[in-house]
């Protein structure tokens, strides 16, 4: 998965560097526009007024997205901490699963052994009970 973000990452940082680009070539061109525009305007009074109201919308505008541009950096900047925060407490997730699986195998391997113990198999409890077939056999010629 992080890998796929960092592949979409990198993609986005290419667009981002053109479109910055594009951006600052936009910008020179309207300056250099309105630079012209001002030059043939000083002729007629109340037009450079008019180009300044249009020239200070525009900065705003340019300023409004320049603002956009950097909350959506620190967006983006918060969003890479819980990816790398979610990606590691998913391996904590596995290591933690892991640990109880290997616990789950000891307790049942633990059972396993303890069950042997409490029911012993026919042999051993022939084994168990020939002292006292002995002894019973011993009282039983005895008594005879």
């Amino acid at each position: 998965m992080k890998d796929s973000l960092d592949q979409t990452h990198d993609s986005i940082a290419v667009i981002r560097a053109e479109a910055r680009e594009r951006a600052s070539d936009a910008s020179r061109s309207f300056e250099d526009g309105v630079g012209v525009l001002r030059d043939s305007l000083q002729a007629y009074d109340g037009l450079e007024e008019i180009l300044d109201g249009i020239e200070s919308n525009h900065k705003e505008a340019v300023e409004a997205y320049e603002e956009q541009i950097l909350t959506l950096e620190a967006d983006k900047a918060l969003l890479w901490v819980r990816v790398e925060a979610l990606d590691s407490m998913w391996v904590r997730e596995q290591e933690v699963n892991q640990a109880l699986r290997n616990e789950i195998v000891a307790l049942n391997e633990e059972s396993d052994a303890w069950r042997r113990v409490a029911t012993p198999n026919l042999f051993k409890r022939l084994r168990g009970a020939v002292p006292y077939l002995i002894v019973g056999a011993g009282v039983g010629l005895l008594i005879r």
